[in-house]
C-alpha cells in the first residue's frame, strides 16, 4: 500500500499507523535522541516495512563500529526480501542502493546517490540526514553546505522539521568557511528549537573559528540543559564546551567536564564517543599537563576492545592518541600495523581504504613517533598531508588536534622557521586565539 509520510512522501507500508511510527523515529533522530525502541516496536508490528528496515540499518553504520555492520547487512538483507514482496517506489529503491554500497565500503558512491536522491526529493529527511553525516565522515565540507542549501528551498518553514535542515545548513555553512553566516543561520534553527542539538553544535563550531572563546563558553553553559540531556550527542558538545575552556585554561573545570560527560566508566565502546575522549587527552597530552594516570588508562582500556576494526580510519588514529598517552605503546603499535596489513589486503575502490592510506596511517605513525620523541619523524610524516588531511573527515575543530601535534613537533625539534611559518598561518586564522599567542611569545624565546 502507498501511503504518505509527515513530508508528503509516497512510503510504502500497510497501514498509517506505521506510517506515524515511522515518522516518530525519524523526528527521534533529527533530536539526535535514539529511536531504536520506536523502530523495534513497529517491525515487531510490521516486519515487512522496508523503509523501517532502512533507517535501522542506517543506525548501526552511523556508530563507525563495525560491530555494528553486521546488523547493518541483515536489516539490509530484511529491506530487500521486503521490497520482492511489495514493490517500493523509486526513491526508497535508492535508499536500498546507498545503504548496499556504504556496506561495501563505498561511502563516496553511497553519498551521491543520496544527493541523486535529494534532487528529485529534496524533503526527504532521512537522506538528508544520512547525507549530511556522510559529508562530514568523508569531509566533504562543500558539499555539507551545498547539499542543503540545494534542498532548504523546497522546505516550508512551518513544518516541524524544518529548523533540523537550518541547524544542518548551519554547521555546512562553518565547514565551508562562512563562519558568520553559519553562527546566524544556526542561531535561527535553535532559536526555532532549543533542543536542536546540531544546531548548537553548528554554533559553537561557528564561535570556535571567528576565535569568540568566552562568548562560546557561556553560551554552552547557558544553552546546557538543551544539549546535556537525553541524546547522544552530548559528548560531542561537552567536548565543544571543553575546547573553549581550554584556550581560556581552565583545567580543573575542564577534566571534571570530561569525567562527568565525555568519558567514565559508563561511557562503553562506541567510537564516536571515545574520539572526544582522545581529542581532548591529546591536547593537554601536547601541552605536558598532567590528567592523571587513571584517566589516561581508562581512556585506553575502553579503546582496546575496539582498536583493530580498520572500519573508520579517523577511529583508528584517535585510538593511537589514547594509546600513546597512557604510555601504552604496544596497543599503538598494534593499530598501526592492522592499518597496515588492511592496505595489504584490501584494493582501492573502498572509502575506508584510501582513507587509511593517504592520511589514516601517516597519522599514526606521526603520533607514534611523537609520543617517542622522534620529532623529526613525526614532522615527515604530517607535513606532506597537512592540506588534505580533511580527506579522512571530521570539523575543522577535530582535525585541529593534528595542527598542533605539527606545531609542537617543530617547537620540540627546535625548528624554528617551520614553527614560524606554521604560526603564521594559525594567526592568520585566528589572531586572537590564546593558544596561538602563547606559542608566538613561545618562539620569540628559541634559540
Amino acid at each position: 500500500m502507498m501511503l504518505k509520510d509527515q513530508n508528503d512522501l509516497n512510503i510504502t507500508a500497510s497501514d498509517p499507523k506505521y506510517v506515524a511510527l515511522y515518522d516518530d523515529a525519524i523526528t527521534e533522530l533529527a533530536h539526535f535522541r535514539d529511536p531504536s525502541n520506536i523502530i523495534e516496536g513497529l517491525l515487531e508490528q510490521s516486519p515487512h516495512f522496508a523503509m523501517a528496515h532502512i533507517l535501522s540499518a542506517y543506525l548501526y553504520l552511523l556508530s563507525t563500529d563495525e560491530n555494528d555492520a553486521a546488523a547493518a547487512k541483515q536489516h539490509l538483507a530484511l529491506a530487500n526480501a521486503a521490497a520482492q514482496d511489495s514493490a517500493i517506489n523509486e526513491r526508497e529503491q535508492k535508499h536500498l542502493e546507498a545503504l548496499s554500497v556504504w556496506l561495501d565500503g563505498n561511502m563516496e558512491k553511497a553519498s551521491f546517490i543520496l544527493d541523486s536522491l535529494l534532487i528529485d526529493y529534496p524533503q526527504d529527511m532521512l537522506a538528508l540526514l544520512i547525507g549530511h553525516q556522510l559529508d562530514f565522515f568523508l569531509g566533504h565540507a562543500q558539499n555539507l553546505k551545498n547539499r542543503i542549501a540545494r534542498s532548504l528551498p523546497s522546505w516550508d518553514k512551518s513544518h516541524p522539521l524544518y529548523s533540523f535542515v537550518l541547524g544542518m545548513y548551519g554547521f555546512g555553512l562553518e565547514e565551508a568557511r562562512e563562519y558568520n553566516r553559519a553562527e546566524d543561520i544556526a542561531k535561527q534553527a535553535v532559536a526555532l528549537n532549543p533542543k536542536d542539538v546540531w544546531g548548537i553544535h553548528a554554533v559553537a563550531h561557528a564561535l570556535e573559528m571567528l576565535n569568540r572563546y568566552e562568548e562560546g563558553a557561556q553560551y554552552m553553559k547557558q544553552r546546557k540543559q538543551d544539549w546535556g540531556e537525553n541524546n547522544f550527542f552530548i559528548p560531542h558538545n561537552a567536548l565543544h564546551l571543553g575546547l573553549f575552556e581550554l584556550e581560556m585554561g581552565d583545567v580543573k573545570e575542564i577534566l571534571a567536564l570530561s569525567d562527568t560527560m565525555i568519558h567514565n566508566a559508563s561511557t562503553g565502546e562506541n567510537p564516536i564517543v571515545l574520539l572526544d575522549g582522545s581529542s581532548l587527552i591529546w591536547r593537554f597530552y601536547l601541552d605536558n599537563v598532567d590528567v592523571g594516570k587513571a584517566r589516561l588508562q581508562a581512556l585506553a582500556s575502553s579503546w582496546r576492545k575496539i582498536a583493530d576494526q580498520n572500519f573508520y580510519s579517523f577511529n583508528d588514529v584517535h585510538a593511537v592518541m589514547a594509546f600513546v598517552a597512557a604510555d601504552d605503546f604496544s596497543s599503538a603499535e598494534k593499530v598501526i600495523q592492522s592499518q597496515k596489513m588492511f592496505l595489504k589486503n584490501n584494493k582501492p575502490g573502498i572509502s575506508y581504504y584510501h582513507m587509511t592510506k593517504e592520511i589514516g596511517l601517516p597519522i599514526s605513525e606521526a603520533l607514534y613517533a611523537f609520543g617517542k620523541g622522534n620529532y623529526q619523524e613525526c614532522i615527515n610524516k604530517l607535513m606532506p598531508i597537512k592540506n588534505t588531511i580533511h580527506h579522512f573527515g571530521g570539523s575543522h575543530a577535530q582535525r585541529d588536534v593534528f595542527a598542533r601535534t605539527l606545531v609542537e613537533a617543530a617547537f620540540r625539534s627546535k625548528n624554528k622557521l617551520l614553527a614560524q611559518a606554521l604560526l603564521s598561518e594559525r594567526l592568520e586564522e585566528k589572531p586572537q586565539s590564546p593558544y596561538n599567542l602563547m606559542k608566538k611569545e613561545n618562539l620569540a624565546l628559541m634559540a
